[in-house]
């Protein structure tokens, strides 16, 4: 079960706030876990894998603010 799903499901019963903020620092982790590994496979792929897919390497050049750390900290997820 994602934790988002749990948040969500745990907020229907009341929870307290603080719980909830905990909740959600895990769903932002979780996000950008899956964000990371993501990005890594497509490191990983061969320039014909990519092409099959509609991307090249130079798509995958450049930082990506989404797998950073920094986007831990944002306000947006």
């Amino acid at each position: 079960m994602s934790s988002s799903f749990a948040a969500a499901k745990l907020a229907l019963h009341g929870f307290d706030s603080a719980f909830g903020r905990v909740l959600r620092v895990i769903d932002r982790v979780e996000l950008w876990a899956d964000r990371r590994a993501s990005r890594r496979a497509l490191y990983g792929m061969s320039d014909i894998a990519l092409a099959d897919i509609g991307l090249t390497e130079a798509d995958l050049s450049g930082d990506d603010p989404s797998c950073s750390w920094r986007s831990l900290v944002s306000s947006q997820p």
